[in-house]
């Protein structure tokens, strides 16, 4: 994923937001120091609900948390919330103005696909 992304952009992005769909701990694996991801990790939004009304989390990480605990423990801070909510605002209007046009026809899944 961040290989295309470099290919395509000539450029390593800095953040890289994601929904729920692009959430794999490969996926949650290739966060370096030159890329920050923010990727949701359920698809569930009652469960997203319940993380967003914990309080954010202070201290140090635990030692033993997995990957995917680490990503939610992330987008509960106060920079995790700010990153993610940039994701709605800027994606999710050009699927509603898509589908608002009637270019739903284009809506396709995979690089193979929109390539063919």
């Amino acid at each position: 994923m961040l290989d295309a992304c470099e290919l395509q952009a000539g450029e390593r992005p800095a953040e890289i937001l994601g929904d729920a769909g692009y959430w794999s701990e490969a996926n949650a694996s290739l966060q370096d120091e030159d890329t920050e991801l923010f990727i949701a990790t359920t698809k569930d939004w009652k469960q997203r609900k319940a993380l967003r009304e914990q309080p954010p989390p202070r201290g140090r990480i635990p030692e033993g948390a997995s990957l995917k605990q680490r990503m939610e423990r992330k987008l509960r801070t106060r920079r995790g919330r700010d990153a993610y909510s940039q994701r709605g605002s800027t994606i999710e209007a050009i699927f509603g103005q898509m589908a608002t046009r009637g270019l739903n026809r284009f809506w396709l899944r995979g690089v193979e696909k929109v390539q063919g």
